[in-house]
């Protein structure tokens, strides 16, 4: 065996050894991720500590420590719930290291204090950069400031059971997006209503159950109360726990178009409206669509 040979077969050894020794004691692949920075704590979570997945329009990201023990100075949990083009429905962070306070989000105007950017989903990889403030219940404490990374590349799709509903428009030109959607009914009206995470809310009010309304154009004025679209705006404070002093919205008067265009498992429609102060028009919405 002449020399080269020789080291070309030790060369090989080596480096199978080298590989087979970075795969029993080397650095674990990393496939999930979240970095977070709050309180003075720095936590990088990976792989099973971080998980994620999409049902019927909305992303469910989350992270805890909760495998490393519970002696920790930070120990915590995190959840975002958050629409896929990034928008703030709710996110949750529960404290385990200070007597497990919980904080969320603001519950109207989130995105004014909470920011998620750089948000990419693209098949099974969700990446977003976050920071902002989180309240507790107690409206008189100091928000809880963070700020991190989320890095999901085994991103899962969960089939959505049910048709979500949908309302889409555009307010003064700028695309208005929805986080969120519920009903409710009393003997006098039915209501629709859809929020944002910047503050709009849209109601669409009938005398009859919206299910049950014929086609057709409602066309409403400013003394109307059902068959009409409204459009109002959160002015009270910062808060992630409702009550009576915070739950405050803008009115304004209205004038517009509600049109009931099909009548199957969902109601579809259109609408548009302009919303007054006085003579002064402050919103016009226009290109107003709704699957409910």
């Amino acid at each position: 065996m002449n020399m080269n040979t020789f080291i070309s077969r030790y060369s090989l050894v080596l480096l199978m050894i080298i590989a087979v020794s970075c795969k029993d004691g080397g650095d674990e692949v990393v496939h999930n991720q979240m970095e977070l920075a709050y309180d003075g704590n720095r936590v990088e979570l990976i792989n099973d500590e971080v998980w994620a997945n999409e049902n019927c329009g909305f992303v469910y990201a989350s992270a805890s420590t909760a495998s490393r023990g519970e002696n920790l100075d930070a120990h915590f949990r995190i959840e975002f719930s958050l629409t896929t083009q990034g928008r703030i429905n709710e996110i949750l962070f529960f404290d385990h290291a200070d007597q497990n306070r919980v904080y969320k989000s603001a519950y109207y105007k989130p995105a004014e204090v909470f920011f998620i950017e750089n948000f990419i989903m693209d098949g099974t990889t969700l990446r977003f950069d976050f920071e902002g403030e989180l309240y507790s219940e107690n409206l008189n404490s100091t928000p809880k400031y963070i700020e991190g990374s989320y890095e999901n590349t085994e991103f899962r799709y969960v089939n959505c059971s049910y048709e979500p509903w949908v309302v889409q428009a555009n307010i003064n030109g700028g695309k208005y997006q929805q986080v969120s959607a519920y009903g409710s009914s009393s003997e006098l009206e039915t209501v629709w209503t859809s929020l944002s995470d910047d503050g709009f809310r849209f109601s669409i009010i009938s005398g009859d159950e919206l299910k049950d309304m014929p086609l057709g154009t409602y066309s409403f004025s400013r003394n109307d109360l059902l068959d009409r679209v409204i459009l109002e705006t959160y002015s009270g404070p910062f808060t992630a726990w409702l009550t009576t002093s915070t739950d405050v919205w803008e009115q304004y008067e209205y004038e517009g178009e509600l049109h009931i265009d099909q009548q199957n498992t969902q109601t579809i429609g259109r609408f548009k409206l302009k919303a007054f102060k006085g003579d002064e028009v402050i919103y016009e919405v226009t290109d107003g669509h709704f699957s409910i």
